[in-house]
C-alpha cells in the first residue's frame, strides 16, 4: 500500500514538473505565493463551472434578506417568526451545502498535483555545489557494528572515511530502532542526479543525489530492494516560509506495524506538517475566501 502512494505521488509529480518548474528559478517565498494564488484561481474557476451560480447568489441574497428579518423579530420578541426564519435558514443551508460536492471532486486532481509536485520541490533548499551534506544509511538493527563501503565518484567529492562503522540508530524517545551509518559528501553541478554506490554484504546500493541548487532528490530515499539496507537519508535544510514560519511534528504512539494501511517494520509513525505547508495554507485560506467576491463566484 505504502508503495502504491509513494508510486502515485511521484507521477503526480512528473504531471506538474513542465507546467511548474519555471518557478524553481524564483526565490522560495515568490514560488509559494504563485502556487497560492494558483490554487484559489483554480479553486475558484471550478466553483464557477460546476455550481449554479444564479442559485447560490439567490440563497446569498435570501440569507441576507432573513438575517435583516431576524433582528427585526428578536427586538420585537417575536419567537414565532424567529423559529420559522431559522427553518427557512436550514433549508437555504441545504441547498447551499448540496452545490459543495462537485466542486470538491473537481478540485482533487489539480489540487493534489500542485500539493504533491510542491512537497517534492519546495520543502527543502536544494543543495549547491557549495553546501556539504551529511547523509545517512540505515540498517537493519542486526547489522550494527558491520563495515559499509561508499564507493567513488569522480563528481562527488567525500569529506569523511568511504568506509564506515554501523553504528546505532535511536528514536526521538531514545529507543534503539537499527543500524546507521554517516558520511558528508559535496556534488558538482549536473543534468542528472548523481548515484551513489555503496557495497555492503556483496550488494551495490544505489541512491540519487543532486546539488544544482535548484533540484533536490527526495531527502528521504526507501530501499526496498535490499533486505538489510532499509533507507539513506540526506540532512537537507527544510525550507521556513519568509525564514520563520515553523514546521509542526508530533509522533504518535501507535507504532507502524499497528496501523493496516502503513503494515511495515515495527517503527514508530512520524507524523508531520511541514513549514512550506503550513505557509501555504497561511496564504491560500485568505486567498481564495477573498478571490470569491473579486471574480463574482458565490
Amino acid at each position: 500500500m505504502m508503495d502504491m502512494l509513494i508510486a502515485l505521488g511521484d507521477f503526480l509529480v512528473v504531471i506538474g514538473d513542465p507546467f511548474l518548474s519555471w518557478m524553481l528559478y524564483l526565490p522560495r517565498d515568490v514560488a509559494l505565493v504563485l502556487l497560492a494564488v494558483m490554487t484559489g484561481v483554480i479553486m475558484t474557476l471550478i466553483r464557477r463551472w460546476t455550481t449554479n451560480q444564479d442559485l447560490l447568489h439567490r440563497c446569498k441574497l435570501d440569507k441576507m434578506w432573513l438575517k435583516a428579518r431576524m433582528a427585526d423579530a428578536k427586538r420585537r420578541k417575536d419567537k414565532e417568526t424567529v423559529k420559522q426564519i431559522q427553518m427557512t435558514n436550514s433549508q437555504i443551508a441545504l441547498e447551499s451545502f448540496k452545490a459543495e460536492g462537485k466542486p470538491l471532486l473537481f478540485s482533487l486532481l489539480p489540487i493534489a498535483i500542485l500539493a504533491m509536485w510542491a512537497f517534492a520541490r519546495l520543502g527543502f533548499v536544494p543543495p549547491t555545489p557549495q553546501d556539504q551534506v551529511q547523509m545517512h544509511l540505515y540498517f537493519d538493527v542486526s547489522e550494527i557494528d558491520k563495515l559499509v563501503h561508499m564507493l567513488p565518484n569522480d563528481k562527488v567529492t567525500l569529506h569523511s572515511d568511504p568506509i564506515q562503522q554501523i553504528g546505532e540508530s535511536r528514536s526521538l524517545q531514545g529507543g534503539l530502532d537499527g543500524g546507521m551509518a554517516t558520511w558528508v559528501i559535496q556534488g558538482q553541478p549536473s543534468d542528472e542526479p548523481h548515484v551513489l554506490r555503496f557495497r555492503y554484504q556483496g550488494e551495490i546500493v544505489e541512491v540519487k543525489y543532486r546539488a544544482d541548487g535548484q533540484l533536490y532528490e527526495p531527502n528521504v530515499q526507501m530501499l526496498n530492494d535490499h533486505e538489510k539496507v532499509l533507507s539513506a537519508e540526506f540532512k537537507l535544510t527544510e525550507y521556513r516560509p519568509a525564514g520563520v514560519v515553523p514546521g509542526v511534528a508530533w509522533y504518535p504512539i501507535v507504532p507502524v506495524s499497528k496501523i493496516p494501511l502503513l503494515s511495515m517494520q515495527d517503527a514508530m509513525l512520524p507524523i508531520a506538517l511541514p513549514a512550506w505547508l503550513i505557509g501555504y495554507l497561511i496564504l491560500v485560506v485568505p486567498l481564495a475566501l477573498l478571490l470569491k467576491p473579486i471574480m463574482r463566484v458565490y
